[in-house]
């Protein structure tokens, strides 16, 4: 059994079950590693592709050594904060992951980093990382869709045109691309961390909104009355 498969195998008996995946349990037909690619000792970045009645979706997935997902691992957060803020490049049989930053590449070598998950019920995978002395929220898309991604377009303009700093802003991304004329595809981004940030769909549901909300009177609902905190783009 080759390593690809071995991988594949080893992918198929978890990703039925997370929550941003869309293959329900049993109903897999088949599931490749079309692009793996080794970023940090013990941690390989995958794209896998799942096929379910007919159709087949792109998953980004990083894995361990025996394939167990690996999002939450410092050596896979420490990859992608500096690959998206160095600008660097990582290749893999002629794909390539290729990191951009929305303004000059820094280095980001550390001895420390801590690693938060934030939240489960996702539909992608956010990161709180403390790297030596920053902080950042990595979300790491776990559906591998190619072209624009709305969350980079909105957040590179916000920081190179308008300068809007009504929400954390984008530091970078992570990109596939893949060989020949293909579009590529963000897999990550960084955000700045900003301590006291909260969604929108928190602050939606904030226990101080509930006799608002639950009015039924027409334009009943307000916002409370407190001053605005920026919102962390973390779903």
């Amino acid at each position: 059994m080759t390593a690809d498969r071995t991988l594949s195998h080893a992918i198929a008996e978890w990703l039925p079950s997370a929550r941003w995946s869309a293959a329900q349990p049993g109903r897999i037909d088949r599931i490749t590693v079309p692009v793996v690619a080794p970023i940090a000792d013990g941690v390989r970045l995958a794209l896998v592709d799942v096929t379910a009645a007919a159709r087949t979706d792109r998953y980004v997935v990083p894995v361990d050594d025996a394939g167990e997902d690996a999002a939450a691992l410092p050596a896979l957060a420490r990859w992608l904060v500096a690959t998206a803020l160095g600008g660097a490049t990582t290749p893999a049989d002629g794909h390539a992951f290729v990191g951009h930053c929305t303004g000059t590449p820094t280095a980001t070598e550390s001895d420390t980093c801590h690693v938060t998950l934030l939240g489960t019920d996702a539909s992608n995978t956010s990161l709180l990382v403390t790297l030596g002395a920053g902080a950042y929220v990595v979300k790491i898309l776990r559906r591998c869709r190619a072209g624009v991604q709305p969350t980079v377009e909105i957040g590179a303009f916000f920081q190179r045109d308008a300068r809007w700093n009504g929400t954390p802003a984008l530091l970078g991304w992570v990109e596939h691309v893949p060989p020949g004329e293909a579009t590529s595809a963000v897999i990550a981004t960084v955000h700045e961390h900003i301590p006291g940030c909260t969604t929108a769909w928190c602050w939606r549901w904030r226990p101080d909104t509930t006799s608002a909300r639950c009015s039924r009177a027409p334009n009943a609902w307000r916002w409370p009355a407190r001053s605005p905190r920026p919102f962390r783009t973390s779903r």
